[in-house]
């Protein structure tokens, strides 16, 4: 047999080798595919199972677990308003975590409404009210109770040496003791050199420029003592006049009028709107 027979008849022995073995492999591969793909379906299925499980679970706890912090602090002052509204327990309210949510939204709304409105308005004060409207009703309550003691120079005196003329305003006195109210209810204790600073301005020198020069010390101590006089200041131990319990008291009374009646007049413009609509899309 020559070299070129013996060649030939190796390279046909290792082809054939090669074709069995890569069946043989392509057989044990079909055969584990459908093994593998029904395991991974499996374990797919079973983590969401479990993914559904723990949701579940979690919803659970979530929903049975106490509120913290000031979800918490609402629900006790809702409790106790109603609580306080129904005289005493078992009188059509239940109180608590075992408060059903069907009676609430049903047959205790109103009441549930009334309690979330009185606790919320125990929290709204003077500030939450614009500094320019609280000032315009406050300065109009002064004027109306007629109580404040009013000096008999108010028509003719400054209210600070670089002013050229007196105040237009014939009410003007009410407006800056007001003014001051307001001021000294958001700080601890105010004095007088301070108000003065607060309510100066430019004085006029001129060719040179112009300094600030402080109001009128004489102005702003009348409008103090006659706010003393009344019970709305009283004066601080450290120096300085701060807000009394009943002043504190009185201005925010004042204040959630004012917020009332900006409610009312949102109101008005959105019915007035509404009508508008209503009249357009006839």
């Amino acid at each position: 047999m020559s070299r070129i027979g013996v060649k030939r008849a190796i390279n046909s022995s290792t082809t054939r080798k090669t074709r069995s073995s890569g069946s043989q492999q392509q057989q044990v591969s079909n055969t584990k595919a459908p093994a593998s793909a029904a395991s991974a379906a499996s374990l797919a299925k079973k983590r969401h199972e479990s993914a559904n499980k723990a949701k579940a679970s979690k919803g659970s706890r979530r929903a049975a677990g106490p509120l913290k912090g000031k979800d918490e602090d609402a629900r006790a002052r809702v409790d106790g308003e109603l609580q306080r509204l129904a005289g005493r327990e078992g009188k059509g309210i239940r109180v608590g975590k075992d408060r059903p949510q069907a009676d609430l939204r049903q047959t205790q709304r109103p009441r549930v409404d009334a309690a979330l409105t009185q606790t919320f308005e125990g929290l709204m004060n003077v500030r939450d009210v614009d500094a320019d409207t609280f000032i315009r009703a406050y300065s109009q309550h002064l004027k109306r109770s007629g109580k404040i003691e009013v000096p008999v120079w108010v028509d003719i005196v400054k209210t600070g040496a670089y002013k050229e003329q007196a105040p237009y305003d014939p009410d003007w006195f009410y407006v800056r003791a007001a003014a001051l109210a307001r001021h000294i209810y958001l700080r601890k204790a105010v004095g007088v050199g301070a108000l003065t600073k607060l309510h100066g301005g430019p004085k006029n020198q001129g060719h040179m420029p112009s300094k600030h020069s402080p109001a009128s010390g004489s102005v702003q101590r009348k409008c103090l003592q006659g706010l003393e006089g009344i019970g709305v200041l009283e004066k601080d131990p450290k120096g300085g006049r701060k807000i009394s319990q009943d002043g504190m008291r009185d201005l925010d009374r004042i204040a959630m009028a004012c917020l009332e009646s900006q409610r009312e007049e949102e109101d008005e413009e959105d019915d007035d709107d509404e009508d508008e609509a209503e009249d357009d899309d006839e």
